[in-house]
Formats: structure tokens, sequence, C-alpha cells
């Protein structure tokens, strides 16, 4: 890992973290993938059935249905909720809690690889794409990052004139509860994530590995409110745990309010965020559970 000063200058640093296995992918091969596999017939469990352009109008989390503008009435034994940032079934645990703009944007593109790869120094370069709000300057683009080094000028040079967009970054309150009954909520629905430590996607998973532990086939319904609070033991403290980390690596350098954080605490976050096992915990929970 490479990190740039104010200056664009890149002292020696030393990230010394990889006790587990983690890759790169792009954003959007990893969620086709899952989509692939959430829809395949071959393996254990039951596939997923994709409905696509139904408007939900009503959930009871009591009984665990959610009810269709067409009328249809859908019951499951749990309702998840992973709506997003700007979820409607967060209204039903925290209808007060709403996100709100953390004060800065992020510029996002896209650039081809091909382009990249034709300057040997750009190679370490990647980029992922996500949702725009604002179209962007690519003129003011290059001014703001100004100084920050050679490899970084070159870098947004490549930038094109079109597709340069200004994500609004968006920040919410911790929850109170991730559930309500059969309602539980996972990724960006339940803890929206600012992008300075790269946790955002990783935390939903870490959400759906951990409820598939604890909600194996075979689970006796009498058991789903007991599994719905582990479920809240294993993640709640972690994700705001990693939240606050996040936060508090995007303060501006010249931030009164920023603390500093050390080399060794940067190392500290990075560790904690990536030598866990979502699913070994959650089952180590359901073991001593029954203890």
């Amino acid at each position: 890992m490479t990190m740039f000063d104010t200056s664009g200058k890149a002292p020696p640093t030393n990230w010394d973290f990889d006790e587990k296995d983690w890759y790169l992918i792009h954003r959007a091969h990893l969620h086709g993938a899952l989509k692939e596999i959430a829809l395949s017939s071959e393996g254990d469990g039951t596939p997923v059935k994709l409905s696509v352009s139904c408007n939900i109008v009503d959930m009871d989390p009591k009984e665990a249905t959610v009810t269709l503008d067409s009328g249809e009435i859908i019951k499951g034994d749990i309702v998840i909720g992973a709506d997003g940032v700007k979820s409607w079934s967060r209204s039903y645990i925290a209808p007060n809690i709403e996100p709100y703009p953390s004060g800065k944007c992020c510029y996002r593109w896209l650039i081809s690889f091909a382009e990249i790869e034709k300057n040997e120094s750009l190679k370490k370069f990647s980029q992922w794409h996500g949702r725009w709000s604002h179209v962007a300057s690519k003129e003011k683009l290059i001014q703001f990052y100004k100084g920050m080094g050679q490899e970084v000028e070159q870098l947004l040079a490549l930038t094109p004139e079109d597709g340069l967009h200004i994500w609004e970054l968006l920040d919410m309150d911790f929850l109170p509860t991730y559930i309500k009954d059969s309602l539980v909520l996972i990724g960006d629905a339940a803890h929206p994530f600012l992008p300075y430590m790269g946790q955002g996607a990783a935390m939903a998973i870490e959400d759906g590995v951990t409820l598939a532990a604890l909600l194996p086939r075979g689970t006796s319904t009498d058991d789903i409110s007991s599994r719905l609070q582990s479920y809240l033991k294993c993640r709640k403290e972690r994700v705001e745990r990693i939240q606050i980390l996040t936060r508090e690596n995007g303060k501006d350098a010249n931030d009164p309010n920023a603390k500093r954080i050390s080399h060794d605490e940067a190392l500290a976050g990075i560790k904690y965020c990536q030598n866990y096992d979502a699913w070994e915990f959650a089952k180590q929970m359901l073991v001593d559970s029954h203890r």
C-alpha cells in the first residue's frame, strides 16, 4: 500500500497485515458472481427467486410479511431489509433516523485499463464505478489535485471529458438496533459507510454470512428471535467500531477536530477490519449459546 501526503510525496510505509487472504475485485464482478451462485440450482439449498419491479407498499415485521401494490402478500420466516442507504424498511425500526450529507463528495469515473497500462508507473492504480449524482468538470478535478505528485497528475490526465461525476457521500447516526420482531437490516440499510476504509461492501457481506451461520437449514421458527439477537451481538459493536475508524480516517488534515492517527493505530484498524472470520465467529456464538 502506498500513501501520499498532501505534498504528493509518498513516504515509506510498511503495512504488514496479511494474516488473512484478501482479494481486490471489481465490485460489479463480485456482485455478478454472488448473484449467479444465488440463482443457481447447483449446490445445497433452494435457489433464490429474483423478482424485479415489485413495489412494496406495506410490511408487517411481527408476521414477517410484505405487501405488494398488486395486493399480493408474501410471507416468510424473516424479512431481510437490504435496501441500501435510503432504506424504506429501516423506517419500521428507526423512523426518525435518516442519512445526512457528510459535507464531502467523491469524484468517480472509469479509465480504460488499456490506457493505464501504457504507462508503467500507473499500472498500480485501479478504479471502480458507483452511482452518480452530478456531472463533474475534468478541469476542476485536475486543478483540485494539482501538486499531488507526477503519477497522480498523469492518472488524472487520462480522465475522459464525459463520464466524470461527483457522488455525494452520505453518513448516518447509529441505529439503536438492526432488528424488530422478524425484520432484520443488513448492509447500508443498517449502517451506511463512508469510503475512507473501503469497508461498506465487506460489512454487508459479513452481515449476510453471519445470518447464514446463525440460521442454517432446519432452524426452528421458535429459535428465530434468539438467533436474530445473536446476529445483533455479532454485528453491531464491530460495525460501529469500523464506522468510527472510517470517519476518523476521512477527516481533513487541517480539521481541528481530527484525531491524528499514528501508524500503529492505522495498522491496528486495518487488522481489525481484515483479520476476522464472520462465519467462524457466528458459529462459535451459536455453540456458546447452547452451553
